[in-house]
């Protein structure tokens, strides 16, 4: 019985360390209605003070078809201080509805908005993801 518990313990230990330490993915409709997008920030949680990575998908709403060549914008908002980020975000598409937002930089520990704005065949919506306790 001993010997099957210690294999059970280093199974378990070993089976820790090869995990993937896979974000958390968000999903929120755009506050009109027009698009679905999913968010995942690395690290998860967001950290201040270095420059963290998100990856959008974004989906027609009613039909789940990914939006591919769509205008995106995302801006790091403090709202309780209404200042945004010191350094401009990058967007980068990758194709089949994926975009890849480098330097999302948060200057100040606490609680912080992302607010992405989608335009795409003169649809315009936009959706805000919070983060409640962003820290060093």
């Amino acid at each position: 019985m001993i010997l099957k518990t210690a294999v059970f313990v280093i199974f378990l230990w070993i089976f820790s360390f090869s995990q993937d330490s896979a974000a958390d993915v968000i999903e929120q409709k755009s506050l009109n209605g027009t698009f679905v997008v999913q968010l995942q920030v690395k690290p998860d949680p967001p950290q201040m003070g270095i420059n963290n990575t998100a990856i959008l998908k974004v989906f027609e709403r009613d039909s789940k078809v990914k939006v591919e060549g769509a205008l995106i914008e995302v801006t790091p908002w403090m709202t309780v201080h209404s200042h945004g980020s010191s350094k401009k975000t990058k967007i980068k598409e990758k194709g089949d509805g994926v975009y890849t937002i480098e330097d999302v930089y948060f200057t100040m520990e606490g609680e912080w908005d992302l607010i992405v704005k989608i335009a795409k065949n003169k649809q315009e919506d936009q959706v805000v993801f919070t983060f409640r306790n962003v820290k060093k």
